[in-house]
């Protein structure tokens, strides 16, 4: 009983261990930084969509704006780890 308990922990251990050394491989977090910097590029285009070639008012900061900041500092995060 205590062999098969011990297996399956062992087993659990493994999986988890797998999961955290793909996700903070260096593919991997090229692979994020490159989808991040997808999203960004979706934005820039939705915001030239909605106001044009000549941009808004710069004293105006919108959802749309605050996310593309908070893609950017991921972007450095997660290059910095690099």
């Amino acid at each position: 009983m205590i062999g098969i308990i011990a297996s399956v922990v062992a087993a659990f251990a493994a999986i988890v261990t797998l999961w955290f050394s793909v996700r903070t491989s260096k593919g991997d977090m090229l692979r994020r930084i490159d989808k991040k910097k997808d999203q960004i590029r979706r934005i820039d285009e939705q915001q030239i969509r909605m106001y044009g070639l000549n941009g808004r008012p710069s004293s105006i900061i919108t959802p749309l704006d605050e996310k593309r900041s908070k893609l950017q500092s991921e972007i450095s995060e997660l290059e910095r780890k690099l």
